[in-house]
């Protein structure tokens, strides 16, 4: 049972520092063998995920040019391999094609959540089977799973350091009573675009719970989550954040906003090589198919765009980079390289 509403409270707003999912088109499944049927039912599954974490939404399955794709997955893929981990189970490993799955979401007018994402800082208490609370670290168990979870949804992520000052910013009885000033005070000490703050206990039932929060760009969204398993539990977690903030920075490809010859005038262009740096930056934003140079005045260049979504949702991941800028009272961008 999971309840997920979202609550403006006018919270502190983190300064911007987008993180570059590195291995976003890379998906893992566990496999029992390496023969032809398991092979295709593997690819299948990995393709599932992919639209998923690509798309930042569970409802991308529901869509129904993606999922009859699902038996062709391996049009969409560079190479596939297989590892086993430290238990010895067997791992089929899939990358897949950027270029081939924009093509395909822009054809199902499905939304697409590019490689820059919002970092999240780890602020999680957990109440062990014999009673004992803790702050949540990565190398612990409950560590790992967590960050499998942010892994597989592809969220960026840090853990805090729980070092003296962390401690003493953020006692361990204030995370676990969840006083929202001081976790506040506490993220504000890492250069994050938001947190997910929150305690997990063993239930009654023999299962798992979660109860916290995302807070991110103002907004506070409250995550309960039950689960049979730790590892289901903090998935769950990771999934909910996943689908609030593709919500916000998801480019929805070929929609109906979609427009060619969209201008924009940017400013602080002192070379060529700043604006070459500016024409492959924008070139390679999700939602934009190409850059045209208009017309160049001094350190003002302007810039023809061929947009396949809306300039709104793709200026919202581009301000979260911090690579360009509105001034007030002024109507070009500014470049900052």
């Amino acid at each position: 049972m999971r309840i997920f509403a979202v609550l403006l409270f006018g919270l502190i707003a983190l300064s911007a520092h987008s993180a570059t999912v590195t291995d976003l088109y890379r998906v893992s499944v566990a496999v029992e063998n390496q023969n032809s049927d398991t092979r295709a039912a593997g690819l299948a599954e990995a393709y599932r995920k992919m639209l998923v974490r690509l798309s930042g939404t569970s409802a991308s399955l529901n869509n129904e040019t993606l999922s009859r794709e699902a038996p062709r997955a391996e049009t969409h893929i560079t190479s596939m391999s297989y590892h086993r981990d430290e238990s010895g189970a067997l791992f089929m490993d899939v990358n897949f094609n950027p270029a081939s799955l924009r093509t395909l979401f822009e054809m199902a007018q499905a939304p697409v959540w590019g490689t820059s994402r919002p970092s999240l800082l780890l602020l999680l208490a957990v109440e062990t089977e014999s009673g004992e609370r803790q702050a949540l670290i990565q190398t612990s168990e409950w560590g790992e799973w967590v960050a499998a979870a942010m892994k597989e949804r592809g969220l960026p992520y840090i853990f805090p350091s729980w070092d003296l000052e962390d401690e003493i910013t953020l006692p361990l009885s204030r995370l676990w009573g969840q006083f929202e000033q001081d976790i506040r005070a506490m993220a504000e000490r890492y250069p994050t675009d938001g947190y997910i703050s929150g305690r997990l206990w063993a239930n009654a039932d023999s299962g798992w719970s979660f109860a916290g929060s995302l807070n991110h760009a103002g907004e506070s969204v409250p995550v309960r989550v039950e689960g049979a398993t730790p590892e289901a539990v903090v998935l769950v977690m990771a999934s909910e954040a996943a689908e609030s903030l593709s919500a916000r920075y998801a480019v929805t490809a070929g929609g109906g906003a979609a427009a060619n010859g969209f201008q924009i005038q940017v400013g602080g262009i002192d070379g060529f090589s700043s604006y070459r740096a500016l024409q492959d930056y924008l070139s390679a934003r999700v939602g934009i198919r190409d850059v045209r140079l208009m017309n160049a005045d001094q350190d003002t260049v302007t810039l023809s765009l061929n947009l396949s979504g809306d300039w709104e949702q793709i200026w919202r991941v581009i301000e979260l980079d911090q690579k360009l800028e509105k001034r007030p009272g002024d109507e070009r961008l500014y470049w900052l390289p």
